[in-house]
């Protein structure tokens, strides 16, 4: 290669050992960020699937106990009924035996 160009200026042979080991240096930085992102990426992604499984789970199982109580209301106010049809039997019993105590007061 000719070294005179630029008017005739010699070019000096630079030693660019320095700028490549530097570039090199540079590019592995470059890399291992490159690596760390994903990495912090990848975790944050199985992050969020696990959020998302678990708030699916809590959707599942607040439909199940809201189900679950709608039945337990249910057989209480079945339960409400029997107690009440109870009392009406018990004051009909009432009445009725105090209907003979009427009877014998009025004789």
């Amino acid at each position: 290669m000719d070294n005179k160009l630029f008017g005739g200026m010699e070019l000096l042979k630079l030693d660019i050992s320095y700028t490549a080991e530097l570039a090199s240096s540079v590019q592995a930085q470059i890399n291992e960020d490159i690596e760390r992102t994903r990495r912090i990426g990848e975790a944050a992604y199985k992050n969020r699937q696990k959020m998302q499984q678990t708030l699916e789970q809590t959707a599942a199982n607040t439909a199940e106990t809201n189900s679950q109580l709608q039945q337990v209301v249910a057989n209480q106010n079945e339960y409400i009924e029997i107690l009440k049809q109870q009392i009406a039997i018990k004051d009909f019993k009432i009445t009725v035996l105090k209907e003979p105590d009427a009877q014998t007061q009025s004789r």
